[in-house]
């Protein structure tokens, strides 16, 4: 496998970003507008109907996100692993990511009304902190890549 695998081109970043933007954006949207915007109506409580739209669109950037998650797995986090750079910080990112494809899966099979609260709640709290941690990830790959760039430079000029 090449170097190069471990770095992502322009357009699986664009992918990449754009699911996520996609997904955290529609489960977020979704969690508000359940939370905090039920109104009343003729039979009781009432949800918005952009709800369900919503819950769609999220599903399926949940599905093409763990199509990616699945390249990347094959793809990216070998050479990382391989060349041990960015080992702990590429760790919490697959674990979120993990959760939530398993917690999202139990939100519909889990029939216990417990074991579904808890479920939603890991769901919840992982998909709020997936950004930051992928953006943590990301920066000290970034950082990782300056430094050696800097290094590199500054060891060629010397000669």
């Amino acid at each position: 496998m090449s170097r190069t695998a471990h770095h992502f081109s322009r357009q699986a970043k664009a992918l990449l970003y754009g699911l996520l933007l996609t997904r955290f954006g529609s489960g977020s949207l979704w969690f508000i507008l359940h939370a905090w915007f039920i109104t009343e109506g003729e039979f009781g409580p009432t949800h918005s109907p952009w709800e369900q739209l919503l819950l769609q669109l999220h599903g399926a950037s949940a599905f093409l996100m763990m199509i990616t998650f699945g390249w990347a797995l094959g793809r990216h986090v070998p050479v990382g692993w391989r060349t041990q750079r960015s080992r702990k910080s590429g760790t919490l990112p697959i674990a979120t990511l993990c959760l939530m494809v398993i917690s999202g899966y139990g939100l519909y099979y889990i029939g216990d009304e417990q074991w579904h609260e808890i479920t939603v709640w890991i769901h919840l709290v992982c998909g709020f902190s997936l950004p930051m941690i992928l953006g943590v990830h990301i920066w000290i790959a970034i950082q990782r890549r300056r430094l050696l760039t800097d290094s590199s430079a500054a060891f060629i000029s010397a000669l």
